[in-house]
């Protein structure tokens, strides 16, 4: 780094050699950690301050019956994961027109499954099918912040942006 006087900023590892490193290379430079100990850092805090709640935490119970608010129970996904899943379900309907339209054409079951490379048991199911399968969806179940999730919100819009400070309320709440 002595021969790089210019470096300005350094991401670097948590370790202490390299923080020494970098102090005695650069000194001018602005230190700070790469993006995986950023979130190395904030996986052992959130493992620390659960470890010092377990006892609480296993003290709560989880709610058996769906809350009165529909909006606990809307399941959010993220684009991508939402767009990954309407590309598998085209892929899906794809492979089931395929099958109906080699049943049709006379094939036998084995030879779509070998065309198609797909299961024997796979191309039955298809062929047998009046109309494509669609998968249902999974029940959305509450999660353990169900009952205090208006609170939550009402706090946030507030603009209270502390997890603790919030974990406090609802601790402080019962």
């Amino acid at each position: 780094m002595k021969r790089h006087p210019g470096v300005k900023l350094i991401s670097r590892d948590r370790a202490g050699e390299f923080a020494r490193g970098a102090r005695q290379g650069a000194p001018e430079a602005l230190q700070t950690a790469d993006r995986f100990h950023i979130l190395r850092n904030l996986a052992e805090t959130v493992e620390r301050v659960l470890q010092r709640h377990r006892t609480a935490l296993k003290q709560v119970h989880l709610m058996k019956t769906p809350a009165s608010s529909p909006s606990v129970l809307l399941r959010h996904r993220r684009p991508e994961c939402e767009r990954k899943k309407q590309r598998a379900r085209a892929v899906l309907v794809e492979r089931y027109e395929a099958v109906q339209r080699l049943v049709k054409q006379g094939l036998s079951h084995r030879a779509i499954a070998h065309e198609l490379h797909m299961h024997r048991e796979a191309v039955i199911r298809s062929a047998q099918a009046e109309s494509f399968p669609e998968k249902s969806e999974r029940p959305v179940s509450p999660g353990i912040l169900a009952p205090y999730e208006i609170s939550l919100r009402t706090r946030f819009l507030e603009g209270e942006r502390n997890g603790l400070g919030l974990f406090r309320e609802i601790v402080a709440r019962g």
